[in-house]
């Protein structure tokens, strides 16, 4: 509580898994102790059981190494809401996980402005040409509840786990509002 994380536990030199359920992690362990392996300082997103968290590991030594303590903070629809009062504008922010096997980016549940899981072939597109453009600009995309700006920044993820992003999006109804009297006026 005090370190304000939502998940901790080992993993030993071994691969066993002290301190959390390995039911749970459904294959995360085996990319954590991949990255542990082949990392100094692994860090980044890994997703245990569909939910995107912000994961640290670090060795432990006792005087030789024994494994590895994981910090993991859960990056779902809270933790965006903290992110979206940050900004001086009402954005919408998701951290979205690839999804290697059907090629979809993947939204988690409670994400506002998108539904849970695939995203639409529109925003996908627009995620794809951002990352593969590396340009830091918005984009503009369709979202279920009408057309959108997009920021999208790539975020490190652990043990070759899919790609993650961070999409910051504002939708332009939103944006257009405060004009909305004036335009009726016209």
């Amino acid at each position: 509580v005090r370190l304000d994380i939502d998940m901790a536990f080992i993993i030993g030199v071994d691969g066993h898994v002290t301190g959390a359920d390995p039911a749970k992690l459904k294959g995360a362990d085996a990319k954590l102790m991949q990255a542990v392996q082949q990392d100094d300082n692994p860090s980044g997103v890994l997703v245990i059981g569909d939910v995107p968290y912000q994961a640290i590991a670090t060795p432990l030594l006792s005087p030789t190494l024994v494994g590895w303590v994981v910090f993991a903070s859960r990056l779902d629809a809270s933790e965006m809401r903290k992110l979206e009062r940050l900004s001086a504008i009402p954005l919408d922010a998701a951290v979205l996980g690839r999804d290697e096997r059907a090629g979809a980016w993947i939204a988690p549940r409670g994400v506002s402005g998108l539904a849970g899981g695939a995203v639409s072939r529109d925003l996908a597109g627009a995620i794809d040409k951002a990352l593969a453009d590396k340009a830091p600009e918005p984009r503009d995309f369709r979202a279920p509840d009408g057309d959108a700006l997009a920021l999208v920044k790539p975020l490190a993820s652990i043990g070759g786990d899919g790609p993650a992003a961070l999409l910051l999006s504002y939708p332009m109804a939103r944006a257009m509002a405060p004009y909305s009297p004036m335009l009726a006026m016209i």
